[in-house]
């Protein structure tokens, strides 16, 4: 693993934390140093194999059948 590719999945998990949290998207790509949403959303989706906001649903639609 290049360094460059261990950043890359460092940031990719403490964005999906931020995520899971019920974070926009757009402020976990802030918050873990990409450049834009674009590239975040392309990353994340390519290692992830979600796109950041279907993954933030899961977790706020998980939370919400947990609360009823």
């Amino acid at each position: 693993m290049t360094p460059y590719r261990y950043l890359e999945t460092v940031r990719i998990n403490r964005a999906r934390e931020f995520l899971e949290q019920g974070m926009m998207p757009a402020e976990a790509a802030l918050r873990t140093g990409f450049s834009d949403q674009s590239h975040f959303t392309n990353y994340f989706n390519r290692v992830i194999g979600l796109t950041p906001g279907v993954y933030r649903e899961i977790f706020l639609e998980r939370e919400e059948q947990d609360g009823k």
